[in-house]
This record gives C-alpha cells, sequence and structure tokens, in this order.
C-alpha cells in the first residue's frame, strides 16, 4: 500500500513539475504583445531608419520566436506586394532572411534598444502599414489570437484597400 501511495505521489509530482515547465515555455505566445508606442513616434522613427516616409508595409520581426518561423514561411509563400515596398525591420538575425531578400523583400536591422528607443515597441511580430504622408494606417499584430497559427497580414491589407 506505502508503495503505491509513493508511486501515485511520484507520478503526480511528475505532471505537476511537466505541467509547469511546459506553461513558462508557452507564456510568451499566450500574452498578448505590449500595446504600442504614439503613432506619431512610430513613424518618426520609421523616417529616421528607413528613409523619408512613403507608403509601405513594414514587419517588425525578432529573431529567437517560434511564430518568427511560421511567419517567415508565410512571407516566403506570399511574396512581397507589387503595389508598394515591403520591408523586413529585423530584430536580431532570423535564419530564414536572406531567402526572403531573394524573393523581393527590403531587409533592414535594427537592436531591440533601437526599436524602443526610436519606435516605441516593445514587443514582436508588428505589422505596420503607413500612408505616403506618414501617417500610419495600422499599427498592430498579425494573429487574432496570441497563439501565431495563421497569419492575417493579407486579410489587414486587404481592409486597408492596399
Amino acid at each position: 500500500m506505502n508503495r503505491q501511495i509513493a508511486v501515485r505521489a511520484l507520478l503526480g509530482a511528475w505532471a505537476a513539475l511537466l505541467t509547469l515547465a511546459i506553461g513558462s515555455l508557452m507564456v510568451d505566445h499566450l500574452a498578448p504583445l505590449p500595446p504600442l508606442g504614439n503613432p506619431k513616434t512610430i513613424a518618426q522613427g520609421l523616417t529616421t531608419h528607413l528613409g523619408p516616409a512613403q507608403a509601405r508595409v513594414v514587419h517588425v520581426i525578432a529573431a529567437g520566436c517560434s511564430c518568427t518561423r511560421g511567419l517567415l514561411e508565410h512571407l516566403h509563400t506570399r511574396g512581397p506586394r507589387r503595389d508598394r515596398p515591403e520591408i523586413l525591420l529585423l530584430i536580431g538575425a532570423p535564419d530564414a532572411a536572406p531567402t526572403l531578400a531573394e524573393r523581393g523583400f527590403t531587409l533592414h536591422t535594427l537592436t531591440r534598444e533601437e526599436l524602443r528607443r526610436d519606435l516605441a515597441i516593445d514587443g514582436a511580430p508588428v505589422l505596420l502599414v503607413q500612408a505616403a504622408d506618414g501617417a500610419l494606417t495600422y499599427a498592430g499584430g498579425y494573429f487574432d489570437v496570441p497563439a501565431a497559427i495563421h497569419a492575417l497580414d493579407e486579410y489587414i491589407l486587404a481592409e486597408l484597400d492596399l
């Protein structure tokens, strides 16, 4: 009887530790992005790092995140839009970035500190859509739920009539 109780206690402890470990690995992907900064600050930061304001789509993508891999695969599959420049603003160096340059995306890198300081953005991935006058017409996430499964960038751009 004591042996049976010990086995059950051991299995219960193992299940609790396993649940805790898996939960800690998923927390970044279940929590929403931090709120974005002031749209004017973001637009000024884009001008600082990417040049004069113009109609463009900017994908802010960080290396080292599991959702990055799926998003980069999605962008590679669909390719860049032809009606305006699409820029990948890379934080770190995702492995798939060179193949996206071959597909026609423009690549630009920033440090996390530059992203925070100059664009008031503290998380990624973020989709930014800038109009020709420099105003942001969209600044937000790609996904309808924090768990990154299906990128909604094409839907978002269609809703903006781009």
